[in-house]
């Protein structure tokens, strides 16, 4: 019994952080960097954000501080919450970076 009720809280936040990310995510994100300007973090985590210019997710670094809304773990996620309110509505393709430390 223990476990399904462990399974469903599981469910039940999984599903909460899901529509959240979606909900809270609007027009005005898609312009925004992924960090709040003049904040200096030192952490250097790879994220994928939205760039308005290339109206595509692109691959960044994050300081690990004071993050913005467009910042999203994988280029799946970005596309799929950033594209259709942003403005990208091509079919998901996914782009390979490298990035040089």
């Amino acid at each position: 019994m223990m476990k399904i009720i462990t399974f469903s809280l599981f469910i039940i936040l999984a599903v909460f952080n899901a529509v959240s990310a979606i909900t809270f995510f609007s027009e005005d994100d898609c312009t925004k960097d992924v960090q709040q300007p003049f904040v200096h973090c030192r952490a250097r985590i790879p994220v994928w954000h939205w760039d308005h210019r290339l109206q595509r997710c692109v691959l960044s670094l994050f300081g690990g501080c004071a993050a913005t809304n467009n910042n999203f773990y994988s280029q799946e996620d970005c596309f799929v919450i950033a594209g259709p309110i942003c403005g990208g509505h091509r079919k998901y393709k996914p782009y390979y970076y490298f990035l040089l430390y």
